[in-house]
């Protein structure tokens, strides 16, 4: 008989980045014949969601997302629904385990702590909820998952006590969709990925963009590719008032975001705070040279392979940019070491070790 497994299935729903890329990836990679797989999407399901479908209930859940009180009758809602049943294993793949589940072991991933040291950087509602939930659930938990050797560090100052529970496993990528062009393709333009919001610093990037000449600009826009995300009205006003030199493309899809990372003459990622940074990794694996902040869990994805700022240093970033567009066989350089960096990652390694974890916690 095999053991029961619940998985929160909440992330997978919606746009597919940051947590939710995470949870399709390893759950698309988890063996059927190894646990009885559920998936808790308000209700009870053997149904893992299509990271490419648009279903209702994607639909409804980030309509509901925009409405603190709906949001607030959803979680009571899923402390009842998720009390049906019992499992041998309950993972939840979104910091906090979902309330009241009958479970013999618990597993969560942390995949960082943005909400408490850049809590101005959230909507005050997330903050509140993480405050008030974030610690309880992690103490119960029986192994907490970190996507970065950085995480884990910072968890072990909060809470030393729980060191021992604490496993580090990467991210990673799909290296069939991210890998370098078949043949060398014209680069021109920079290229920014992830959510509109405070957090990955566009205001810094703009204003050393801004800075930088107008007839360099022209030859050299800069796109933006990401969810609208939140607190961001300044970062689309700046954006109006660059007279087309910068272009906002929103969320696009895995290929099309592959076939952006390969045509860029340089990505530029000066991030503020990151718990693991997978968009840099993903430029790295379609051969494009990064620009990347010097802080948090970066130089740990990226290793030797980017070019390194300060994310509050705007002359830093900007001479970044045109040291790179100026000097190809500096982007060359980096280009290559990127390539190897990356090919340390994969979502199929990542997939593997989360499975053997599962495991050791289910037992036979």
């Amino acid at each position: 008989m095999r053991n029961s497994l619940l998985i929160d299935g909440l992330p997978l729903l919606g746009q597919v980045s940051g947590v939710g890329r995470y949870s399709h990836e390893v759950c698309a990679r988890l063996p059927d014949d190894v646990f009885r797989i559920w998936y808790y999407y308000g209700y009870l399901s053997r149904r893992k969601q299509d990271a490419a479908a648009s279903s209702a209930l994607s639909r409804l859940k980030g309509r509901a997302g925009r409405f603190k009180r709906f949001k607030s009758v959803a979680r009571r809602l899923s402390s009842l629904a998720s009390r049906l049943g019992s499992w041998d294993l309950h993972w939840q793949p979104n910091f906090i385990p979902l309330p009241g589940v009958r479970a013999r072991r618990v597993a969560v991933t942390v995949h960082d702590f943005s909400w408490e040291i850049h809590a101005p950087f959230h909507p005050r509602e997330r903050v509140e909820y993480f405050r008030k939930h974030f610690y309880p659930g992690i103490e119960a938990a029986d192994r907490i998952i970190t996507v970065s050797h950085y995480v884990r560090g910072e968890l072990i100052e909060r809470l030393p006590h729980l060191a021992d529970r604490i496993q580090v496993i990467h991210n990673g990528y799909d290296h069939r969709l991210y890998a370098p062009p078949g043949e060398e393709r014209p680069r021109n333009y920079l290229l920014s990925v992830g959510n509109i919001e405070p957090r990955k610093n566009l205001l810094g990037l703009l204003r050393a963009y801004a800075g930088i000449a107008p007839e360099i600009r022209r030859q050299h826009p800069l796109l933006l590719i990401g969810a609208a995300g939140w607190k961001n009205r300044e970062i689309f006003q700046l954006i109006d008032q660059m007279d087309g030199d910068v272009r906002y493309l929103g969320y696009v899809s895995d290929q099309q975001l592959a076939d952006y990372y390969r045509e860029a003459l340089c990505f530029v990622y000066p991030s503020f705070y990151e718990g693991f940074g997978l968009p840099p990794l993903e430029a790295m694996a379609c051969g494009t040279p990064v620009i990347a902040s010097n802080v948090s869990s970066l130089p740990e994805v990226c290793g030797e392979a980017a070019c390194y700022v300060d994310p509050e240093d705007v002359e830093a970033i900007r001479s970044a940019i045109l040291a790179f567009i100026g000097d190809p066989q500096l982007r060359h350089q980096h280009a290559a070491r990127g390539l190897t960096q990356a090919a340390r990652f994969s979502w199929d390694r990542s997939a593997a070790e989360h499975l053997a974890l599962f495991k050791e916690l289910a037992g036979p």
